[in-house]
């Protein structure tokens, strides 16, 4: 009878899946390529000046964004904490992390609408809208700056997470064990950077707006919610604030209660003038109901 002994390699397996996958890789992009001039070609047939586009494109990216961002994050903290366990998953999250250059020039509708100063996807890009607001807001919130913000933060997540992945191919090719220690040396700053720069985003690129109320109704074919607005004014002055709001989710709808009044814009904006008094808060809700 013979004896069977396992054996250990004296190779390390490497599995390369460069060819299987490059067709995938290709099909992808195309099937994007399409879809952004499909969605482009659907805004201009909206005939409302890209404002859906603007919406949607905006939803999409942020969503794609934060995975991209999520790999980053996870990849900075495992070397952050010196942990083993995510090695066997840590190659994925340094993939999505260095697909940010691509999400920085994916961001190109976004800035195309801000330099425009369009000002349905971002009110404050409107000058005469932007001039409604405090000093500081009129200075921070001014297109270049903004633009300027976002250059910057993309450069920094670029940087951070195009490192980590040389490095950690790199560390493939030679088997060098400094290379771990090397990043595991960057991964705190690296950490501050990417807190201060997340934070700085979350306020440039979207906004918070309360929403207090949902319901659809297949039956009846309806959509009803409502909103909730709160305005300030920090000058010692009075001023008047405009609160522009996009009913975007159909084209037949009606304003059903509302704590201020109101004009229709357009077919589907409507606007609030607010008074404001020095240091006075008050808050704009209203309901809307879309039939179809």
């Amino acid at each position: 009878m013979t004896t069977h002994h396992p054996t250990s390699p004296t190779e390390p397996e490497r599995l390369d899946l460069r060819e299987h996958a490059w067709p995938l890789y290709v099909a992808a992009q195309v099937i994007g390529v399409i879809g952004l001039i499909v969605a482009i070609l659907l805004g201009y047939e909206a005939a409302d000046s890209f404002r859906r586009f603007f919406f949607a494109y905006l939803t999409a990216y942020c969503f794609f964004l934060t995975v991209a961002l999520g790999g980053l994050f996870f990849t900075v903290l495992q070397f952050l904490v010196r942990g083993g366990w995510g090695v066997n998953v840590r190659r994925i999250a340094e993939w999505l992390a260095s697909s940010l250059p691509l999400m920085a020039a994916l961001s190109a509708p976004i800035v195309i609408s801000i330099l425009l100063r369009h000002g349905d996807l971002y009110p404050w890009s409107d000058r005469a809208a932007r001039m409604q607001l405090s000093h500081f807001k009129q200075i921070y919130l001014r297109p270049i700056f903004v633009l300027a913000r976002l250059a910057v933060y993309f450069a920094v997540w670029s940087a951070i997470g195009l490192w980590y992945w040389k490095q950690s191919t790199r560390q493939d090719a030679t088997g060098d064990v400094e290379l771990t220690v090397k990043m595991q040396a960057r991964a705190a700053p690296c950490m501050v950077l990417f807190a201060l720069t997340l934070t700085g985003a979350a306020f440039d690129l979207v906004g918070e707006r309360r929403r207090l109320n949902f319901r659809i109704d297949h039956q009846r074919s309806m959509i009803e919610e409502s909103f909730e607005i709160k305005v300030r004014n920090r000058k010692q002055t009075p001023v008047e604030v405009r609160v522009v709001e996009h009913l975007y989710r159909w084209f037949t709808w009606e304003i059903q209660l509302n704590s201020s009044p109101f004009k229709k814009t357009d077919a589907r904006t409507i606007e609030f003038t607010v008074p404001l008094a020095p240091d006075e808060e008050k808050v704009i809700s209203y309901q809307v109901r879309y039939t179809w």
